[in-house]
């Protein structure tokens, strides 16, 4: 008999209920076969308080340009803050994340 509870069978349960296409847009995006640190991270910095849907057309459209902190450092601030204008607060998300490719870099 065993002890405990089966969280094995519980995730392989749960798996067929919740798929991959299921998931939020910056968890598809960090299991990606090009998944990238800062893009994550750009990602979940568009999400805060943005719904899903958004958040990946935005995020389709931004990545073409953006793929170091450098290159976010190029895009002008008006300009950012139209490419990311879908998401809530966007003016503030552009600041932000101007602010945190600059101390990455």
């Amino acid at each position: 008999m065993e002890k405990g509870f089966p969280f094995d069978k519980m995730m392989t349960a749960l798996t067929g209920f919740f798929p991959e296409e299921a998931a939020p847009i910056i968890t598809r995006i960090s299991r990606g076969e090009k998944s990238d640190p800062f893009i994550v991270l750009v990602g979940t910095l568009l999400s805060l308080r943005t719904k899903d849907e958004t958040t990946e057309k935005v995020m389709e459209g931004l990545m073409p340009h953006l793929r170091t902190p450098q290159d976010l450092m190029r895009i002008p601030a008006g300009e950012l803050e139209k490419m990311i204008y879908p998401v809530g607060f966007y003016r503030i998300k552009a600041m932000i994340l101007k602010d945190g490719a600059a101390t990455l870099i």
